[in-house]
């Protein structure tokens, strides 16, 4: 990742406006991810964030230890305008026992400013016996409300807190940053120099935080109870 002066910069700036409100911040949020904010002409479809690649024909396999859950996320060669901008499609499938359970199409882009990747939304489809059953938790930024949001910043500060899901009732998901040189080993590989983040839902503030790791150059290695077990370019 380069880091020139006008990045370093942008993103120290970014940093602690991200500090200066609680995680639970929705102003926030809506202040700082919105097109007005980067402005459209800002963002590109292709970026390599150090701890998250958006790079076509990039995939990761996250499996649970007893191997029942299986998902695999592939950034494909595809593209969906959003709310004025055009984003990359990165595909998540979702398989129990075996079964394909939930395809989702999620749309991210990256800023040519700062190298933080935005989640401009998702369309999910549920399935149960190979039939659609579903599309809940579906929703896109510019409808009903919705704002896009971070995904990970390009330079991670300890403490910082962002709104990854602006979509109220449907999705209203935030992300602290409360770790960082975290060293792990998974059945993939052994990686240092990760992230720890801990996700909370806005839409149920009782609700445990879920841990997330991200390593440099890899992306999202462990979420919960999924571990990578296989990474690499189709």
């Amino acid at each position: 990742m380069k880091r020139c002066n006008l990045y370093t910069q942008a993103a120290i700036w970014l940093g602690a406006l991200l500090l200066q409100s609680p995680i639970s911040g929705a102003a926030l949020a809506d202040k700082a991810y919105t097109s007005q904010f980067l402005g459209e002409d800002s963002f590109t479809t292709v970026g390599d964030n150090y701890f998250l690649p958006l790079l076509p024909g990039y995939f990761q396999v996250l499996e649970t230890p007893n191997g029942k859950v299986k998902v695999t996320v592939t950034v494909t060669n595809r593209t969906k305008k959003v709310a004025g901008v055009e984003t990359r499609i990165v595909t998540e499938n979702e398989e129990k026992n075996g079964v394909l359970f939930e395809t989702t199409d999620n749309y991210e882009a990256v800023s040519s400013k700062t190298g933080s990747v935005y989640y401009f939304g998702e369309y999910a489809t549920q399935y149960k016996d190979g039939q659609v059953v579903g599309h809940k938790g579906s929703w896109l930024a510019g409808e009903n409300g919705a704002t896009f949001g971070m995904l990970i910043p390009g330079v991670a500060l300890i403490g910082a807190r962002f709104q990854q899901e602006n979509a109220a009732p449907i999705a209203l998901d935030r992300s602290e940053i409360i770790k960082e040189d975290v060293a792990v080993t998974l059945p993939a590989g052994s990686f240092t120099g990760c992230l720890k983040v801990f996700d909370t839902d806005g839409l149920d503030p009782s609700a445990p935080p879920e841990k997330k790791i991200y390593c440099p150059g890899i992306g999202n290695v462990v979420d919960e109870t999924l571990v990578l077990t296989q990474y690499g370019q189709h």
